[in-house]
Parts: structure tokens; sequence; C-alpha cells
């Protein structure tokens, strides 16, 4: 696990899965970037539920 305020510019081992609507927004092998790991936080503090994270992101 890599805290999110860390994780820009490494290398996603696992997908990351927003529910709704259930469409991975980063794969496996993904590199990822200040965008996506904002969304994901967005995500969660909106209420959607990502499986792959801890609770508190």
């Amino acid at each position: 696990m890599v805290d999110a305020d860390k994780a820009a510019g490494r290398i996603a081992a696992e997908q990351l899965t927003p529910f709704p609507p259930g469409i991975p927004a980063v794969v496996p092998g993904e590199r990822l970037d200040a965008v996506v790991v904002e969304y994901e936080r967005s995500s969660r503090h909106a209420g959607m539920a990502i499986p792959e994270l801890p609770m508190q992101v």
C-alpha cells in the first residue's frame, strides 16, 4: 500500500474500481498520475465504494 499523497508517478499493482459505476479507473501496470489519484480520492469522499482501497484515503 502506498499513501495517496505519494502514489502519483508510481505503477499500479492492482486495479481500482469505484462503485458506482463499477468501471476500472486504474488497471495493473498503469502509471498513476495526479488526476487519477484525485479522482479516486474525490470518489471516496463522494460516497463511492472502492473495494481495493482501505476506508481512509
